[in-house]
């Protein structure tokens, strides 16, 4: 089952996608701005080449298994039900936070400081479309996301 034929049990954000597009824009401008051309926010003293590589790759590969899981147990699982379990009993939103931790791990592989101020702007956007989506998740499903938005956090430790 791909993505355009997957029924969810309620509304994405309208604009999630467009969004989400953009944030990886900016990101990837000012990252690749940072890193390559300006080099004035790149705090390269801080520890050797190789251990903040080391430290971004974890991230990064973290956040990659994070988007992997929740996008099967989400799309290709062809259940249509509250799923509170595998990396969703982790984090209530775990494909946005496996993203947010790949630009994480960029901008710690690179010490980039622009990079890590604009992942701030990234994070608050997330968490206006989490907003959205749990409202409309808390219309069709009621007391028992209620009772999962009570067990599990929305980003893992807040």
């Amino acid at each position: 089952m791909n993505i355009q034929e997957k029924k969810f049990i309620a509304e994405e954000h309208p604009e999630g996608d467009k969004f989400q597009l953009m944030m990886l824009g900016i990101f990837l401008a000012i990252w690749i701005t940072d890193l390559f051309i300006v080099r004035a926010t790149t705090l390269n003293a801080l520890g050797p080449w190789y251990l903040r590589t080391a430290a971004g790759a974890l991230v990064v590969l973290a956040g990659l298994y994070l988007v992997n899981e929740s996008h099967k147990l989400v799309i290709d699982s062809g259940e249509l039900r509250l799923i509170d379990w595998g990396v969703y009993s982790l984090a209530r939103h775990p494909m946005y936070l496996g993203i947010m931790l790949v630009y994480l791990g960029l901008a710690v592989s690179t010490v980039s400081t622009a990079s890590l101020v604009v992942l701030l702007g990234i994070f608050y956007v997330y968490d206006r479309i989490a907003d959205y989506e749990e409202s409309r998740i808390l219309e069709t499903m009621g007391t028992q996301y209620l009772e999962y938005r009570k067990n599990t956090r929305r980003w893992l430790f807040i």
